[in-house]
């Protein structure tokens, strides 16, 4: 029989575990936001933004071409959530619940924009000729990616959710599944269901 201690090595990974961060970022969604709103746990709510960041800049970012506005749209995405964290029903949706609020704030950022400056669509087209990418290629990549994030808002929060945690996040079924607490055959059926809507 062996008396076997453990390395450095294993002890190193059972105190990072120990860490709360590292904790945070093993939890659900439901769990992170639950925590949030129940005891005001800071480090869950950053453990949150840290993991819905790259979605988040991304759909500004597509929305509205100006950075400055996009990163305004931006803020304002995580300040709805710190102060509506408490009414989100369906926790486990909550990237698409998120890019329900990115699309929105760019929305209503972009229309701003437009206001004060010229045409977005006009301002995209310089950026690429300034970059050697070709102006329509860009202004078309552009207009599909936001026809997009505009039809996925049209859909039911239940078809939506997973469309976004698979093709805009990169989540598999069997992650999603986890995430959102369905079966992988759930999911797949949303996903079907949903790519189907899209198409329609």
């Amino acid at each position: 029989m062996s008396n076997s201690s453990p390395t450095n090595e294993t002890l190193d990974d059972l105190r990072r575990l120990a860490e709360p961060a590292e904790q945070h970022r093993l939890q659900s969604d439901t769990e992170l936001l639950e925590l949030y709103v129940a005891v005001g746990d800071r480090g869950a709510l950053e453990a949150l933004i840290e993991r819905y960041t790259p979605l988040v800049a991304s759909v500004c970012s597509l929305t509205v071409a100006d950075r400055n506005y996009a990163e305004d749209a931006f803020q304002a995405t995580f300040l709805i959530l710190i102060s509506s964290a408490n009414k989100i029903r369906r926790k486990a949706s909550l990237a698409a619940w998120l890019h329900g609020v990115a699309y929105r704030c760019g929305c209503r950022l972009r229309k701003k924009r437009h206001e004060q400056s010229l045409d977005e669509s006009g301002e995209a087209v310089v950026a690429a000729v300034e970059s050697n990418v070709d102006p329509l290629v860009e202004l078309a990549r552009r207009i599909n990616l936001e026809a997009l994030d505009r039809e996925l808002e049209e859909l039911p929060e239940t078809l939506r959710g997973p469309l976004v945690e698979h093709y805009l996040m990169g989540n598999t079924a069997t992650q999603i599944a986890e995430r959102m607490e369905l079966t992988v055959s759930a999911v797949e059926g949303r996903l079907r269901r949903g790519r189907h809507a899209l198409r329609a």
